[in-house]
């Protein structure tokens, strides 16, 4: 059995559903190829602008505001201890560095009342209560000016 086929198509019809490029228009000038030719260097630079003369106008004279310093002092609470320290002293105005003294506090007469509530007939009789009047580091220390001599602030063990 010999089957027909179509013959095969024309290479020169374009296929169905393409449309055919629509017909080159007379009277368009040819399009240039390539780039025009550069021009050769800048052109010559023009002169400034003269200065504009305004009618009788005179600019107003700059003058400076005064410069005003804002000095902000934070003085934070001074923290006394049982050492000497470097402290302003409020009423000679000198920066010195304060001379300590130890002074009875709270804590000591604590301690002799304890002792003297809790111990034993022998240690009353003996005197050992007041033991606490003797120890320096159980003392309350006070902060004083060499110059003016004044107290400067206290430090308290137990307050």
């Amino acid at each position: 059995m010999e089957s027909k086929s179509a013959p095969p198509p024309d290479c020169n019809e374009p296929p169905p559903g393409y449309y055919p490029p629509p017909p080159q228009q007379q009277g368009y000038p040819p399009q240039q190829q390539g780039y025009p030719p550069q021009q050769q260097g800048y052109p010559p630079q023009q002169q400034g602008y003269p200065p504009q003369q305004y009618g009788g106008y005179q600019p107003a004279p700059q003058t400076q505001q005064p410069q005003v310093q804002v000095v902000t002092v934070s003085t934070s609470p001074t923290v006394f201890r049982d050492v000497p320290i470097n402290i302003p002293c409020q009423h000679c105005q000198q920066v010195v560095t304060s001379r300590i003294e130890f002074e009875n506090g709270l804590l000591v007469w604590l301690l002799v009342g304890a002792i003297c509530f809790f111990g034993i007939p022998l240690f009353l009789f003996l005197g050992c209560c007041f033991i606490p009047l003797c120890i320096p580091s159980l003392k309350d220390v006070g902060h004083f000016c060499p110059n003016c001599n004044r107290k400067l602030g206290t430090y308290q063990r137990v307050r």
